[in-house]
């Protein structure tokens, strides 16, 4: 116990806060939180409760429905990315493949093979969508794991 507390002060963390608690007491904190909830409350306690509640600002609440939709079309939009994206792998690699030696043989940095694919597969999937800018790759977390998805997969290019 002794040597956790001088870890945890070393790696400037606080003591646990922690403590035991008996069972003569957890029964007696049990009782009163059942008596507190079963207590009948009249329209007078029930109105000073529901008067000390401020209302929600309705631009909290209009952000809140706004980044909702946002992910939900995020979600839609990558469920559509991704069947189109098993189903057109070979050819998007192979269209990305020729692009990038175009670009190459004309001077240009080609493009990420592992990256591209996902992402050419996400702009099909996004044509139609009036909030299509929420699934661009820097606006969203999530998209950006899915488009670097293949970057986990990917080996070493030399083997020793």
């Amino acid at each position: 116990m002794r040597r956790l507390a001088r870890r945890r002060a070393r790696a400037g963390l606080p003591e646990r806060q922690l403590h035991r608690v008996h069972a003569s007491e957890r029964r007696h904190d049990d009782a009163a939180a059942d008596a507190f909830f079963a207590k009948k409350r009249s329209g007078e306690d029930v109105a000073r409760i529901r008067e000390q509640d401020e209302p929600t600002p309705p631009e909290l609440v209009h952000a809140l429905q706004e980044r909702s939709e946002n992910r939900r079309v995020v979600r839609e939009i990558l469920a559509i990315a991704e069947e189109y994206f098993a189903d057109h792998e070979v050819e998007l690699r192979a269209r990305v493949a020729d692009v990038s030696r175009a670009r190459f043989r004309g001077g240009m940095l080609p493009l990420d093979v592992y990256t591209e694919p996902r992402r050419r597969a996400l702009e099909f999937a996004s044509r139609g969508y009036l909030r299509s800018s929420v699934a661009s790759q820097t606006s969203s977390v999530t998209v950006f794991r899915w488009l670097t998805t293949d970057l986990a997969e990917r080996r070493p290019d030399i083997t020793l």
